[in-house]
């Protein structure tokens, strides 16, 4: 179907991990020998994280931020002050407003040795993401079909931009970086 309803997007779409973008997060220390690497996962509705040793090259899997079901995140951008971040929904056009624990996101990564193996897969908690707001990306009183497709953050951080398929609309937030 060219054209699917959301019950057809929800049965083909939700059945397998559906990972749309990989993200790096905020840099975290000065020798930048290990970054935080987020990936949307529309399939399993969650944010994998990852962390990647760039002098050796291993990338180790940290934990997952689960979203609501029905969600579908797809692409994800973070605000250039790097304390928080962005996740757009495709399946109910909403974003969600993540604020990024730098001093956890630190944590995770002074105390990560790749060379021990640790199984961090069942540590959610350690996932330096949590969701603060959640929001229609839709006019008020849209009734219709609606997938989001893309999300920036505009170059001076003042508005996020998120682009909406079948509704063809565009939606501009203004963006409060003081709370």
């Amino acid at each position: 179907n060219e054209n699917p309803d959301r019950a057809e997007h929800l049965a083909h779409r939700q059945g397998w991990s559906h990972a749309h973008c990989v993200v790096p997060g905020p840099r975290l220390d000065a020798s930048d020998r290990f970054g935080l690497y987020f990936v949307p996962d529309l399939g399993e509705e969650c944010i994998h994280q990852f962390v990647l040793d760039r002098e050796t090259g291993a990338l180790s899997y940290t934990g997952r931020l689960r979203l609501k079901a029905g969600h579908g995140p797809r692409h994800m951008v973070f605000h250039p002050c790097g304390e928080f971040g962005f996740v757009v929904n495709e399946l109910d056009s909403t974003v969600d407003l993540l604020r990024y624990d730098l001093e956890k996101a630190q944590q995770l990564v002074s105390s990560f040795d790749a060379s021990s193996k640790s199984d961090w897969s069942d540590s959610d908690e350690m996932h330096c993401l949590s969701v603060v707001q959640t929001i229609s990306t839709l006019p008020e009183g849209f009734k219709g079909k609606s997938h989001c497709a893309e999300i920036k953050v505009g170059p001076d951080g003042r508005f996020l931009y998120v682009a909406n398929r079948f509704s063809d609309t565009i939606a501009v937030f203004r963006i409060d970086s003081e709370n």
